[in-house]
């Protein structure tokens, strides 16, 4: 059962924003039709549904291309910030804020010494919110000026703002603040400018002291899934610019590799995994530091996409386990695996309870884990994920998949793991019933972007098996009753379609 005032608080802010929702949808929200049958492809040949996934990504990265002049303006302007000591902030909520701290971990991995701290990484919430999303941050205006503030910008600072949609509320205002000072923000989205205009009456691509570029790639894979290609594109949008030394050249590079690649191996893995949750057994992912950000970021944003348990803290007295858990198996200290995670020390915001550091040690990646989560999560399997010699190599139990990344920087080294880790992933969650299509039907309405994709896709499918066309306040109304009773692994979409075409056809 969800909390009731959650959802209230949740359902007052939706009302407020709705009418830009019900304009029309953005060209991240719709289908894919390269992909339209992804859900079956999911059951009944996953090769073909591999490769489905594969030719939508080396499209993506293609794509990018486009981009390289203004992604070479941007490193032009990196550029002089370092050159004038001062730093590079990057912002973002929810995938694309796990996505700035990853690209500072990269920095401070790749970075010299003497320049590790001049690029700061942050998300609405702070690090607690790397493990879940934290309800309302993504949408309350004041709390990204609060937090672009935290996180020491100043002043000759660049702040670079990432955002899928292109409209969430804790970056648009970050990004208004940081157009008052000497250096324009640069703010990247996976829309064209022109989608946004209208939607917003009062939109950063509006103010000429802010830089939007819009890296629209595509639709995704996975509708709505922007945790995919969109994600992708902001990795290369931000990363490149910052580690690269010809941009276009290596997003050639990428998707040459990508285009080549045999990722046939992930459907062994694929099956095997699909049957651990189906038999209601577990999984640690246990991995490389190096890997350790990117392989979190897929394995937490599972829960949103798809409505399942999140990581489970171990402060909870009453406890639903997540089917899988990060695990550095190296440490056995709490602390040094966040250390190990982040490439630093956590930064939290400690404004309440939520975001307090004590409660981000709550959620222990060492070894510790393993007898603690045996407790209550058994049997446990191991699917490793580690990275030898120029090879980024995965044992799980029986099965080994060996992927030669030799030739790729750190960063598209990175780019390559993240887009293996996507294909298994939603692969496995399609084989286990979890979306229809390519509809993501089981997405978690968490703030009012996906509380609107959650209608559309409510609409779409009782249009579809009922014929009847029902306001968009209706749809809204009776989804909101039925995620009060919304259970993890229950698909709110499914939920509240069956319960209207119950009522509308009696």
């Amino acid at each position: 059962m969800q909390d009731v005032n959650v959802i209230d608080e949740r359902i007052k802010i939706f009302w407020e924003q709705c009418d830009k929702f019900k304009s029309h949808p953005l060209e991240t929200e719709l289908p894919n039709t390269d992909t339209h049958d992804l859900s079956d492809l999911a059951k009944t040949d996953l090769i073909k549904g591999i490769k489905t996934i594969q030719n939508v990504d080396v499209k993506a990265i293609i794509k990018m291309d486009e981009y390289s002049n203004q992604l070479q303006q941007l490193q032009n302007q990196i550029n002089t910030v370092f050159s004038n000591n001062k730093k590079v902030l990057i912002c973002g909520c929810g995938a694309s804020g796990r996505l700035a701290v990853s690209i500072e971990y990269l920095w401070r991995t790749a970075g010299l010494e003497n320049k590790r701290n001049n690029v700061v990484g942050f998300l609405a919430g702070g690090d607690n919110a790397m493990i879940k999303s934290l309800e309302g941050f993504e949408d309350i205006e004041d709390y990204g000026v609060k937090q672009l503030l935290e996180a020491g910008f100043e002043d000759g600072d660049l702040l670079i703002s990432a955002t899928a949609s292109g409209e969430s509320p804790f970056i648009l205002a970050a990004t208004e603040y940081a157009s008052k000072t000497s250096i324009k923000p640069w703010f990247l989205h996976c829309n064209t400018n022109n989608a946004l205009k209208g939607r917003i009456k009062k939109h950063v691509i509006y103010n000429p002291d802010v830089i939007s570029l819009g890296l629209f790639v595509g639709q995704m894979a996975l509708t709505g899934s922007t945790r995919m290609q969109a994600t992708t594109a902001l990795m290369l949008g931000i990363g490149l610019p910052l580690f690269s030394k010809n941009i276009s050249d290596d997003i050639n590079k990428l998707a040459a590799f990508v285009d080549n690649i045999d990722m046939s191996p992930l459907k062994s893995i694929i099956e095997k995994e699909a049957n651990i949750y189906k038999n209601n057994e577990y999984i640690f992912y246990d991995t490389d530091p190096s890997y350790g950000i990117t392989v979190l970021t897929d394995t937490t944003e599972r829960a949103p996409t798809f409505n399942l348990a999140p990581f489970e803290s171990q402060l909870n007295e009453k406890i639903t386990p997540s089917w899988c858990y990060l695990l550095f198996s190296e440490t056995d200290d709490v602390k040094q695996a966040w250390h190990q995670l982040l490439g630093r020390e956590p930064r939290t915001l400690n404004w309440n309870k939520e975001t307090s550091i004590e409660q981000l040690y709550g959620f222990d990646f060492s070894s510790k884990i393993i007898e603690y989560r045996n407790g209550y999560a058994t049997p446990s399997h191991y699917f490793s994920i580690k990275k030898t010699s120029d090879k980024l190599v995965i044992n799980f139990e029986e099965i080994t998949a060996e992927f030669d990344i030799s030739g790729l920087s750190f960063l598209l080294e990175q780019a390559v793991l993240k887009l293996l880790l996507n294909t298994s992933s939603t692969l496995m969650l399609g084989r286990l019933g979890y979306y229809t299509g390519n509809l993501m039907t089981s997405l978690y309405p968490s703030n009012s972007k996906l509380i609107d994709r959650t209608i559309r896709y409510i609409d779409f499918l009782v249009t579809k098996r009922s014929g009847k066309v029902i306001p968009y306040n209706s749809l809204a109304n009776y989804m909101f009753k039925e995620l009060k009773q919304l259970k993890p692994n229950e698909s709110i979409v499914l939920r509240t379609v069956n319960k209207i075409l119950e009522k509308e056809t009696v």
